[in-house]
């Protein structure tokens, strides 16, 4: 079994917004789910991929919204 890790949250909240746009809600545009839900205005991979023995760990690049 492999599997598909992606780090770069600041809060638990962006986390949260984030796994649950991914696990099905069928949005495509992950910076307006993440904007809406979790105060983020960008979310985007920094094209870096670690390959452990277990899988691949994709960061994140996390921009939140200007309080």
């Amino acid at each position: 079994m492999f599997s598909v890790t992606f780090t770069g949250f600041r809060t638990i909240e962006q986390a949260k917004a984030f796994a649950s746009w991914y696990s099905g809600c069928g949005e495509q545009d992950a910076p307006l789910w993440m904007e809406e839900h979790a105060g983020v205005t960008s979310c985007n991979a920094d094209g870096r991929q670690d390959v452990t023995p277990d899988g691949v760990v994709v960061s994140l690049r996390i921009v939140e919204a200007a309080t």
